[in-house]
């Protein structure tokens, strides 16, 4: 039923363009759990250029929330159209689980949600280092890291730090897993994360994987001792710390080879947080409904996050997969 309906507003889309005199055919209708893609061939001589231009006046007609144009798809002719689902299919965490264990060997690959071809779009631990994450209030950011967590603690990870300068994380203290939330311990800790990396490249000792989640590293590095502040006192010497941030850098740099995952996460996606030396660090990199165009480009070099529906609705940029995918993350209560 759901399928038929889905086809129906194809033709209804497909109505709605020639309206504006742009003929396409819809060639493929794919329905993931929040949005449905349809696959758009534009007539000879349709310029992709104009049915960008007119994704306000479709979603006008349409009553849609909101739209995102594909144009064109990666590796094919086709211009691809993502209308929100009038209801969004909760991705549970137990069907993520489940297909983890399918294969022992993929265990440290975590699952992120799932993309609208039905596929399960995953972290790998042993292959991408770190993860950056962005999204605004309500985006499904805070879900997600929980998701992340639980499921490394089902995978058998059982070193993990959590650093929470905003206090949502505090109940995994009681889970074995070590939490810091005032800025004077998260400086401390990662200065002491830094030593135990060079420890584990100086023993030469086989390295466990050790993930570290570090949720609004923005705020936190903002907050952080600066300039004068660095400087102490041993004996008769001033010696200069390094910063929060120079610690954080080198053990993103560094520690990526001595089992070191981190998983970095952030409200504000801006250029002054998330620059350029931030980002090459960063392999795998999501980001969910953002306010502005700008801010999904800081993120993932591309619009498309500030359309998004919230609630887990996220959009993934992975050496893994050609283009930038669009998935729904999964909930775990």
């Amino acid at each position: 039923r759901d399928l038929r309906m889905s086809r129906g507003l194809g033709d209804v889309y497909k109505r709605q363009l020639q309206t504006f005199g742009v003929k396409v055919t819809v060639t493929d209708i794919s329905q993931g759990p929040t949005v449905t893609r349809y696959e758009l061939q534009p007539d000879h001589g349709v310029k992709v250029s104009k049915i960008l231009g007119l994704a306000d006046d479709i979603k006008l007609n349409l009553a849609a929330t909101d739209i995102r144009i594909e144009a064109p798809i990666p590796g094919k002719s086709l211009v691809g159209v993502e209308i929100p689902n009038a209801e969004v299919a909760m991705v549970g965490f137990r069907e993520m689980w489940e297909a983890g264990k399918t294969n022992p060997s993929k265990l440290l690959e975590i699952p992120l949600g799932k993309s609208l071809d039905g596929g399960i779009r995953t972290f790998d631990l042993t292959r991408m280092p770190h993860l950056l994450v962005a999204g605004s209030t309500g985006s499904g950011k805070s879900v997600s890291i929980i998701s992340t967590i639980e499921y490394a603690k089902l995978s058998g990870i059982k070193d993990i730090t959590i650093f929470d300068p905003k206090y949502e994380f505090c109940s995994y203290a009681d889970n074995g897993i070590h939490v810091y939330n005032e800025i004077e311990e998260i400086e401390e800790q990662m200065q002491l994360l830094v030593k135990e990396m060079q420890r584990r490249a100086k023993s030469r000792e086989a390295c466990s994987k050790k993930l570290i989640i570090f949720d609004e590293f923005a705020d936190a590095v903002s907050a952080s001792r600066s300039g004068a502040a660095l400087k102490i006192k041993v004996g008769n010497q001033i010696i200069m710390q390094k910063s929060l941030e120079e610690n954080l850098k080198i053990l993103l740099q560094k520690g990526r080879s001595l089992g070191f995952r981190i998983v970095a996460a952030t409200q504000r996606a801006s250029v002054n947080v998330i620059t350029g030396d931030a980002k090459v660090n960063f392999p795998v990199q999501i980001c969910f409904r953002v306010p502005k165009e700008i801010d999904s480009k800081v993120v993932i070099d591309e619009a498309g996050a500030e359309t998004l529906s919230g609630m887990g609705d996220g959009l993934m940029k992975s050496p893994e997969y050609m283009n930038v995918v669009r998935f729904q993350g999964f909930y775990k209560k």
